[in-house]
């Protein structure tokens, strides 16, 4: 088992190097099985590992990245009547994941047994819901009207069954979801924004949603809607929030790239309804809602992207200058 696991190392780095992107990755996580993860908090990061550490590491070390930008509203003024054309929205929202494969499990309060065979590391990861720069005021915070308001949707995927097909998802959660179905979810979201609840749509009782079957079960996990009202959105720092920073339960040792594979390429379903209290005309729009499956589709330069078996997918970024680094990696794994 421990030759196979540095063969298939040594087999992703030559990949890189070679720039092979046809040749699918067969060492993933098993289809339609439970994910395990390490949740963080606002003092630390999976495994204990101090917060700061973790946020820096991510943030100078990525391996892949997704960003998805969604409609939204300037926020900054007051809703515009749908008669006009919906003149509120404005570029720039988005949801953007990170993750990096090999996290040193360094300072960590916890740590695997010993097995004489080097240092753990395991994969993390982060999910961001983004305002755009051009809402941001002098101070670094949002500029909000008193008006809006947003529920904010996540599903939990922590020990819960997982469909494999949301590991190629572009995005849009067509993958499991029909277009029907997504429409209502955004309606069902839309009506618990208004009322100012943010309940999450029930897939049970949405006709469209339940025809899928097993297929979309995912959407059947834990939700957990946030309601956030104007003052909240002007305490976002630089027009971030963080809805999610994970790790993979299982350490790893250097050059094994299972829970890359397996945790790195998750989809994350996030849901996202805008409204203004200060709406008169009644009619309830849905441009502003919308819903997204967010994961590391992106590799950046001299990684790969996160694949399994069922994708195939090998997304590489390599550049000649990299090509000696990551051959003397390559051998460091032998």
């Amino acid at each position: 088992m421990h030759h196979t696991t540095r063969t298939h190392g040594l087999l992703r780095c030559l990949t890189a190097i070679a720039g092979i992107s046809s040749i699918p990755t067969t060492w993933a996580a098993k289809s339609e099985d439970s994910i395990g993860l390490l949740y963080a908090n606002d003092r630390d990061g999976p495994w204990y590992v101090p917060r700061a550490e973790f946020d820096a590491f991510l943030t100078n070390h990525p391996n892949a990245t997704g960003n998805y930008p969604i409609p939204g509203p300037n926020i900054s003024a007051p809703a515009a009547p749908s008669s006009l054309g919906n003149q509120s929205s404005v570029d720039g929202w988005s949801w953007s994941i990170v993750v990096s494969a090999d996290m040193p499990l360094v300072n960590a309060s916890y740590k695997p047994d010993d097995d004489g065979e080097g240092p753990f590391y395991y994969t993390g990861g982060k999910v961001t819901f983004n305002a755009p720069e051009s809402l941001l005021g002098p101070g670094g915070n949002l500029t909000v009207d008193d008006g809006w308001q947003v529920c904010i949707f996540t599903w939990q995927i922590n020990d819960f069954p997982y469909s494999d097909k949301l590991r190629s998802d572009d995005g849009t959660c067509t993958s499991v979801l029909s277009d029907e179905c997504i429409a209502d979810m955004k309606s069902e979201a839309l009506s618990a924004t208004v009322k100012g609840q943010c309940s999450c749509p029930i897939m049970s009782k949405i006709p469209s949603c339940e025809r899928l079957g097993d297929v979309a079960k995912v959407f059947n996990n834990n939700c957990i809607g946030e309601f956030r009202t104007a003052r909240s959105l002007r305490l976002w720092e630089g027009g971030k929030l963080e809805t999610g920073a994970y790790g993979d339960a299982e350490a790893h040792h250097l050059g094994n790239n299972t829970g890359y594979d397996n945790i790195g390429s998750l989809a994350f379903p996030a849901l996202v309804s805008f409204w203004n209290a200060n709406t008169t005309n009644g009619i309830l729009d849905d441009s502003l809602t919308s819903l997204s499956c967010v994961r590391a589709a992106d590799a950046v330069e001299g990684s790969t992207a996160p694949g399994d078996a069922e994708s195939g997918g090998i997304q590489l970024r390599t550049g000649l200058a990299g090509t000696g680094i990551v051959l003397a990696l390559c051998m460091l794994m032998l």
